[in-house]
């Protein structure tokens, strides 16, 4: 307990979500963690809302990361932004329970060492305008994210996903970036792609 104005709840994900990437080793800071309260005190990487009750903004790139994203993030149901990008030694799957962050825009989690597959759950996130894997090591194919009709911005570039590329990322109209090279898929690129104006 911190005595803040944060929910506890969200205070706790961000101990765990400190505890699992080896807090105590990441790239010194001005503003380090555990100190004060994360909103009042401005943790480094953490932005909240006016009333510094619930975080929406977590960025920590190129800050020495290591280990995994631990389930519990989801806890920060809030959040708008997730950037951890350039932290090589993050590892382990993305948690299926990222697919209850609703409120997500952007989430880039990249150049580390995330195995397994993409959570299909992911789809859920129909509030998402950027969505970057690129550089891990993911296996699977690429799910179906017709679902996610704000999306602009697709990187999965430099995985091991495998597969076809689905005829559903047609349906993102608003689609303007699209990498997914580097990875080992097959088969023909869909005719739908066609009807995506901005690519």
């Amino acid at each position: 307990m911190c005595g803040c104005a944060l929910n506890v709840q969200e205070y706790d994900a961000l101990m765990d979500f400190y505890n699992a990437t080896r807090g105590p080793h990441w790239t010194n800071s001005t503003h380090p963690w555990l100190l004060g309260d994360p909103c009042d005190s401005q943790w480094y990487g953490i932005s909240c809302d006016p009333t510094n009750t619930t975080v929406t903004i977590l960025v920590l790139s190129s800050h020495n990361l290591e280990g995994t994203v631990p389930s519990s993030i989801s806890k920060l149901s809030n959040l708008t932004m997730l950037f951890l990008l350039a932290n090589p030694l993050i590892s382990g799957s993305i948690p299926e329970s990222i697919s209850t962050m609703t409120s997500l825009e952007h989430l880039f989690i990249t150049n580390g060492r995330l195995t397994g597959s993409i959570p299909s759950g992911i789809m859920q996130l129909t509030r998402l305008l950027e969505l970057s894997f690129r550089y891990n090591n993911l296996t699977g194919t690429i799910p179906p994210f017709g679902a996610l009709t704000s999306l602009f911005y697709l990187e999965l570039r430099s995985n091991q996903l495998t597969g076809t590329i689905p005829s559903s990322i047609g349906l993102l109209t608003r689609l303007a970036i699209l990498d997914i090279g580097f990875n080992s898929l097959s088969g023909a690129i869909p005719t739908t792609l066609r009807g995506v104006p901005l690519l």
